[in-house]
């Protein structure tokens, strides 16, 4: 077997553990300056690999599930979501894809896209005349909002109230890259109680549409009456456990996202002006976002310069050999975005906020934006994700004068990065 990556230097037994804890981009961040694209670091008893660049993530999203195992690193998320969005075996994966890529047609997303308008607009028209607002919880209250209307339907959405938001944060805040997901800890209590209560509403929500004559053909009857092989509905916990999942995926990333495309544009006052001049005019439209090239390229340059996502993970199931160098079988094997789209040799002045660098026609290398993942387990819902949040900044910009109050950073510690709470940002109704 060919030599593993070179290792960090950290503490006796712990390793870089401690300080992962607290910063686990920066630490990756510093052993690629030290140690160079290829590195492994010590987290107490585990021992993680980490491979940057796009040549690497191309091999790492080649191998299949058998080799490197999504299953086995979703252990923290699994007590949220269950097993069913982490498939390493073909058929099982095949399985979830003609699930979930209807969900995915343009007819569809244009269903979606009619409900963020929607919703986009009365978020920023609900808003007093002036005053302040805490950024990441209104982007994430909206994030959810236009989840649950997209996926669970407008009848379920009427219906929700604050204990439902409350079970959703509650499973946000349960996830943990480090802690046993399975020890009696508060938060996993409370994470336990609210997916419970999530179980028992979901599933009466799915009963329900199983027996309806003259249902609405939208995603909640598509996922609610999915049937096997042999034609019988999938079992209740597989439905409510993918409602969840589809639910889940399409809130957090979303709400991040959103947050951060605003931080970056009124970081920037030349991205501002030439947004603002580009969605102003008549009220948007689904065909007009579609039009909008630059708002597009400041979504895309969003996701680049600071991805919702900070580590991708896989376990490796036996002993490999990746990137030229040995990987023994029960590493945790990892992708990190925030480094891997901030390489020089890929991005001309990776650490400029240019959104510009997407409209001048100069081709990436495969896989040098892994803000979605990769591979055959690439995140289904990018589509969804950039179109919400195109049409909540176009939609927000047209609608309201915004300031940033203070210098938003990087929640650091957190695998699912977002603004540090509170991110506060002023706010003028316009004319």
């Amino acid at each position: 077997m060919r030599p593993p990556p070179p290792r960090m230097r950290g503490l006796p037994l712990l390793g870089s553990g401690l300080a992962f804890m607290r910063d686990p981009v920066g630490v990756i961040g510093r052993a690629y300056e030290t140690l160079g694209p290829a590195f492994v670091l010590s987290l107490g008893p585990k021992t993680m690999a980490c491979f940057i660049g796009p040549e690497y993530a191309a091999e790492y999203f080649r191998q299949p599930g058998e080799v490197l195992s999504i299953n086995l690193a979703a252990e923290p998320v699994k007590p949220i979501m269950g097993d069913i969005a982490f498939p390493d075996g073909k058929k099982e994966h095949r399985r979830l894809l003609d699930a979930l890529t209807p969900l995915v047609t343009k007819s569809h997303l244009e269903q979606h896209a009619r409900v963020m308008l929607q919703e986009a607009e009365r978020a920023a028209l609900g808003l007093p005349a002036e005053g302040e607002l805490e950024l990441v919880g209104f982007t994430e209250r909206l994030s959810q909002t236009i989840a649950v209307r997209c996926i669970l339907g407008d009848a379920f959405a009427q219906g929700t109230d604050a204990r439902f938001r409350e079970a959703f944060s509650a499973l946000i805040k349960s996830f943990d890259l480090f802690v046993p997901p399975n020890l009696p800890l508060p938060k996993f209590r409370r994470r336990d109680r609210a997916r419970a209560y999530l179980d028992r509403i979901i599933g009466e929500a799915v009963d329900e549409r199983r027996g309806m004559a003259d249902a609405p053909a939208d995603t909640m009857q598509w996922l609610s009456t999915l049937r096997d092989e042999r034609g019988e509905y999938w079992s209740m916990e597989q439905t409510v456990d993918l409602v969840v999942s589809v639910l889940f995926g399409s809130h957090h990333t979303t709400g991040s996202l959103m947050a951060w495309t605003i931080v970056h544009v009124l970081r920037h006052p030349n991205v501002l002006a030439r947004l603002r001049e580009e969605v102003g005019g008549p009220a948007l439209t689904i065909d007009r976002l579609a039009g909008l090239a630059y708002l597009s390229a400041v979504v895309q340059e969003s996701g680049r310069y600071d991805p919702p996502t900070g580590i991708i993970t896989r376990v490796a199931r036996r002993d490999l050999t990746l990137g030229g160098f040995g990987i023994r079988k029960g590493w945790i094997v990892a992708l990190c975005p925030p480094v891997a789209q901030r390489l020089p040799e890929v991005f001309e002045h990776p650490e400029r906020y240019d959104p510009g660098r997407f409209l001048d026609g100069k081709p990436l290398p495969r896989h040098a934006l892994i803000v979605f993942g990769g591979g055959a387990h690439a995140c289904i819902g990018k589509a969804f994700a950039q179109q919400a949040v195109r049409t909540f900044v176009g939609t927000a910009l047209q609608h309201l004068e915004l300031e940033l109050v203070g210098a938003p950073v990087v929640e650091a510690k957190e695998i699912l990065r977002r603004p540090v709470v509170p991110c506060l940002v002023r706010h003028r109704r316009r004319a």
